[in-house]
């Protein structure tokens, strides 16, 4: 099978955990496939960015979110957050989730050309 890319934007969490969730199994199904994944944490999901939140978080269906994001850096994925969101939210760069980096709209444009994208 070839190696594909896949951008994954997460901009949900604390109204529907579900769709984060599957966000990340999706990420680490790919990964584990050999695949090359960047997850984007924007919106509502950024929340998912500070260190201890994804904690909080959990789906019924795909476990707790912690977790996921756990195995997802694990697996080699790249996380990042959208820096707008993350200054709503007032998430400083020292309370990111260890392995998430605070990136800007228009890279998120850049690096997602070429790529799988999907919305969650």
């Amino acid at each position: 099978m070839e190696k594909e890319k896949f951008f994954y934007a997460v901009t949900s969490s604390v109204t529907a955990p579900d769709k984060a969730a599957l966000a990340l199994v999706l990420a680490s199904t790919a990964l584990d496939s050999g695949h090359d994944v960047i997850v984007w944490f924007a919106a509502e999901g950024a929340l998912l960015a500070r260190a201890g939140n994804a904690a909080r978080f959990s789906s019924p269906i795909f476990g707790n979110i912690e977790e996921l994001l756990k195995k997802v850096v694990h697996l080699g994925g790249k996380l990042a957050a959208c820096g707008t969101c993350c200054n709503f939210y007032k998430i400083s760069d020292d309370e990111l989730t260890e392995g998430v980096e605070k990136q800007t709209a228009l890279w998120a444009v850049e690096v997602s050309v070429g790529r799988n994208c999907l919305t969650f």
